[in-house]
């Protein structure tokens, strides 16, 4: 099943343990302009306006409420928003990160398509 079509899973809290290098660079794979920096996974996004740079934020909110799990986001100049993936209860990437970002990601490819 591709990450897209999964859901995350609640943390495990201290026994949750991140994934090995091996297996985050396997997963990275199926995220086209994901990178993995300082053991945390990054995409940087360019909007053509601040307003639609807020749409997309308003789009992944909700899917980050749905799957419970949330990126940190930052909007710079205007129109570049900057999203980083990292699971804090046990500090490193987890599946659930790559989930999630495979549905931000398929959400940013559907608001470009409308632009």
């Amino acid at each position: 099943m591709q990450l897209v079509d999964r859901r995350c899973r609640p943390c495990m809290g201290e026994n949750e343990r991140p994934l090995a290098e091996k297996d985050a660079l396997d997963l990275l794979k199926e995220l086209p302009g994901w990178r993995i920096e300082n053991g945390r996974l990054l995409m940087n996004y360019e909007f053509g306006t601040f307003m639609e740079a807020v749409s997309f934020l308003n789009k992944i909110a909700v899917i980050a409420a749905e799957e419970e799990h949330t990126p940190d986001v930052c909007i710079e100049d205007y129109n570049k928003m900057r999203l980083s993936l990292y699971t804090y209860c046990c500090g490193g990437l987890t599946e659930n990160d790559f989930i999630l970002a495979a549905k931000m990601g398929k959400a940013y490819d559907s608001q470009k398509r409308w632009r």
